[in-house]
This record gives C-alpha cells, sequence and structure tokens, in this order.
C-alpha cells in the first residue's frame, strides 16, 4: 500500500486532502495523558475497501509543531482511556485492538467491538484498556469502505493481516511498506506506580538503590544523609541502579556511632504522565 497503489484485494492507501469539517469526539481527560498515533484532518475519501484486515503501524517519526513523535507503540505501562478517528464522507466501521509483539508475531492483547464512524467527524470513544511497553494500538477495518488509512512519514511503517484475529490470537503480519499509517489516535495515562529496593553496600554506609520503574520518565531523589543525584532521566521501562554514599557529615556520625538513621525521598515522573513519591527509612551502618 504505497504510492497510493492497490493491493490485492482492493485496498489502497490515499494522501489526505484538508477540508473543514464539524468535529464530534471525545474530549481526553484533563489529567495526564500520552497521545499515540495520528488522525486525518479531512476527507480522505477512500483508502480501504477490501476484505476485513487488521492494521497498524511500527516505527516513529517527527510530528510537525510537536515534542512528542507520531508512533503507535506503547513506550510504559499505562491505560489507553480513548481513542478516535476522523471519519471521511464515506463514513465506516472500525474496531480497536491493541496488538502485542512476541516471536515473530502480534497477539490481540484487546479488541473492541466494531464502532460505526460518523461521516465527516472526528468519532472518539471512550475506554480502559491496560497496556505495557512495547504493545501496539490498531484496528481491524471490518471490509467497510473508509478513509481508515492516510499518507504518513516515512519512517513509519504499515502492517496488515488480512481476516480478524480475536482477543489472545496471534499472527504474521505483511509490511506494506511506508507512506501510509493508520487514521488512528488514542489517549493513554501513563503508570506512575514504582517499587523502591535498598540494600547495604559493604562498608562506610554505603547503600545500592534499586527501583523498578513502568516507563520513561524523570527521576528525583532528595536525602539529608545520602549523596544522591538529584534528577536522572530514564529512556526506557526497567530497573535503575545506583550507589548511595553518606555525606561527609554523616561519615563523621559514623566513626563515632557506627549507625546512622537516614531518609530517601524518590519522585517519579512518568513522560506525559502524573508524578508519584515514596519516602524511605533505612540505617546505615559503617561495616
Amino acid at each position: 500500500m504505497t504510492g497510493g497503489g492497490t493491493k490485492p484485494g482492493g485496498r489502497r492507501a490515499g494522501c489526505a486532502v484538508l477540508v473543514a469539517a464539524a468535529l464530534v469526539a471525545v474530549v481526553p481527560s484533563a489529567t495526564a495523558s500520552v497521545q499515540l498515533g495520528s488522525v486525518a484532518r479531512g476527507d480522505l475519501g477512500v483508502t480501504c475497501d477490501g476484505a476485513p484486515a487488521d492494521l497498524f503501524a511500527t516505527g516513529a517519526a517527527p510530528r510537525v509543531g510537536a515534542a512528542r513523535p507520531i508512533d503507535y507503540t506503547v513506550s510504559g505501562a499505562g491505560t489507553i482511556t480513548s481513542w478516535e478517528s476522523y471519519a471521511g464522507g464515506a463514513g465506516g466501521r472500525i474496531a480497536f485492538k491493541v496488538f502485542r509483539p512476541g516471536g515473530g508475531l502480534y497477539t490481540v492483547a484487546a479488541a473492541e467491538p466494531p464502532r460505526d464512524l460518523v461521516p465527516l467527524a472526528l468519532n472518539g470513544f471512550l475506554t480502559s484498556i491496560p497496556v505495557q511497553p512495547g504493545d501496539v494500538i490498531g484496528f481491524n477495518d471490518n471490509g467497510v469502505p473508509s478513509g481508515c488509512v492516510m499518507a504518513g512519514p516515512t519512517p513509519l511503517t504499515l502492517l496488515e493481516r488480512v481476516g480478524n484475529l480475536g482477543a489472545g490470537q496471534a499472527g504474521a503480519f505483511a509490511s506494506l511498506g511506508p507512506g501510509s499509517i493508520p487514521n488512528l489516535r488514542a489517549y493513554m495515562t501513563p503508570s506512575n506506580e514504582f517499587t523502591v529496593d535498598l540494600e547495604r553496600k559493604g562498608r562506610k554506609g554505603a547503600v545500592t538503590m534499586r527501583l523498578a520503574l513502568p516507563g520513561p520518565g524523570e527521576l528525583k531523589l532528595k536525602s539529608g544523609r545520602l549523596k544522591a543525584p538529584r534528577e536522572i532521566t530514564v529512556a526506557v521501562a526497567g530497573e535503575v541502579e545506583r550507589v548511595l554514599r553518606p555525606k561527609a557529615k554523616t561519615r563523621r556520625q559514623l566513626r563515632r556511632r557506627s549507625r546512622v538513621s537516614a531518609k530517601l525521598k524518590v519522585t517519579y515522573q512518568p513522560t506525559g504522565g502524573a508524578p508519584s513519591e515514596r519516602q524511605e527509612k533505612l540505617r546505615l551502618r559503617r561495616r
């Protein structure tokens, strides 16, 4: 589906034609959220008219006038709270899905019932779907003529599987190449839940801090007795480990008392999400 060509089954991709239209959509919640995907700004005409198929895009590309790129892939754990698609004059019917990669296949982690789209409007729908890093948003076009795909930046690649996988089912997807992307946008509330593990490290009051984080974001550390980096930028979900050592005054106290109580405040703010914090109490030991 590149360059406006037609694939077996009659599906084709076309460039967006910008026209004015009224918007009828679910407005995302005022709480912090991350935008996934992108929607058309006008009537695309019919760009999907073949047999029913599951569609999504991989990769990321810069978004004009925005800090975050166009990306259909989830970077951290969270909950999808709404999704939307702009329907052209043909209207359409799509079923929102979340695909999870693994073993060269994609499994449908979640699938919603098909939704009829109001023509010439931005159609939005509330939902609540937990997602994890690596999940990809997409849909099934139900074989109804619509403008379900649109022209997109080259770094993004459109993938398709003819048919309609149900929740829990897996399948292989074929690449239709760059140049086209799904006419789909979703909003996700990132998880800010994290765990802290503190372990004494050798002598002289040093402590190993391990944090398990659900996604990318910013960390802030504060302690009156431990030397800790004030801010840490986290690029991906996973574990962050740092060795924290006593400040000079705390070292002098340890030489006199062998044990000193300390507190550590950890604040984590996921990218696009709300911050959360943990207060940890620990006892530093000289040996």
